[in-house]
């Protein structure tokens, strides 16, 4: 998936609001969720090769969190890895030789949390599958407890991101214990 599409169905995924205020959900609180679906294109901006880059250097990402992902501002780049974002507090690593994306520990760098994805493209795709459930897990709360259609989608995003060895990140992305 390009940036540009990745931003196109993200916008799709938010929760509709009359649900989110059935739910008890404030005004304010609906607001800052709408928004967290938002990438906002910033105009002149040559196109990257790789989409994540592409989606990090073109849009105004600041408003968008997709479960505990968060995408940075501009890619930092530092021994033969790029920063692109942090899942939580723990960095969002990109190798820039592979493309391959991995999640570090914030407090010992060399330690790798979980694979994300072997490639940019393949990260977003999985992204949206992610957020397709978890935008629906904000609203319905009786799905969101069901661990089995939990794991399904984990399953799907690793198959998405490139395979099995994704796994661990995706489960953890949706809340699958």
């Amino acid at each position: 998936m390009d940036a540009q599409k990745f931003a196109k169905e993200l916008i799709q995924l938010a929760p509709p609001a009359e649900k989110l205020a059935e739910k008890g959900i404030s005004p304010e609180s609906i607001e800052r969720a709408q928004k967290s679906y938002l990438c906002i294109e910033k105009k002149g901006l040559d196109r990257q090769d790789d989409p994540v880059l592409d989606l990090i250097t073109r849009y105004d990402l600041s408003s968008v969190e997709i479960g505990m992902v968060r995408f940075t501002d501009t890619p930092i780049v530092q021994d033969g890895s790029m920063c692109i974002g942090e899942f939580e507090v723990d960095p969002i690593l990109m190798d820039i030789t592979s493309g391959e994306i991995y999640v570090v520990d914030l407090a010992a760098r060399n330690h790798i949390m979980w694979w994300c994805a072997k490639n940019g493209e393949s990260f977003l795709d999985a992204l949206i599958i992610a957020e397709r459930h978890l935008s629906r897990c904000g609203y319905d709360y009786t799905f969101a407890g069901d661990q089995a259609a939990a794991f399904e989608v984990a399953s799907n995003c690793a198959e998405a991101a490139g395979g099995r060895k994704y796994l661990d990140f995706y489960k953890v992305l949706v809340a699958c214990f």
